[in-house]
């Protein structure tokens, strides 16, 4: 009977470790947008600040967002890569659907296992035409991450409900 308790307390104690130590690329997100509020219907340079933390050191692979079909994506700045080198010189573009990446070089669903990012924090920005507003619009993202030690290796969110300034609506005293 004193070994099954002594067993019991221990895994009630290393229980939460193991649980604590599991959460992967998950700890990673989108942070804001700037300029928040958008400006009038236009072409303007679009940013996303991107938190990647990992406590497994699972570094990040790619970041991608989907912006609304109406709008024109120019150009997409891929910021400086700090993970693995063999992801040098990383590129950045867009997919089908009006969605803006930024990836390493090595990228491959399911993971390069050398990412392109490690834990900090970066700007991920576009050069965007917003035709007229047809709002409010949201941003679905993802950021994927290289593989490495255990599952989640993907995290996904959306920023919801954003508007133009022109749109917005003050109140004045």
């Amino acid at each position: 009977m004193k070994k099954y308790v002594v067993f019991c307390a221990v895994a009630m104690l290393v229980a939460p470790l193991a649980i604590a130590q599991t959460e992967q690329i998950d700890a990673s997100t989108v942070n804001s947008y700037t300029p928040d509020p958008l400006p009038a219907p236009g072409t303007f340079d679009l940013c996303f600040n991107v938190t990647v933390d990992s406590p497994d050191l699972e570094y990040m692979d790619r970041f991608e967002i989907d912006l609304p079909d109406g709008w024109t994506i120019n150009t997409v700045t891929l910021p400086t890569l700090t993970g693995c080198s063999g992801a040098d010189p990383g590129a950045s573009g867009t997919d089908a659907g009006n969605v803006a990446y930024w990836q390493g070089s090595n990228y491959a669903p399911g993971g390069s296992g050398c990412g392109a990012w490690l834990n900090g924090t970066y700007d991920f920005c576009a050069n965007v035409t917003e035709a007229a507003y047809a709002g409010p619009y949201d941003f679905p993202w993802t950021i994927w991450g290289d593989g490495y030690n255990a599952a989640p290796h993907s995290v996904s969110g959306t920023i919801t409900g954003v508007v133009p300034v022109e749109l917005m609506s003050f109140d004045v005293e």
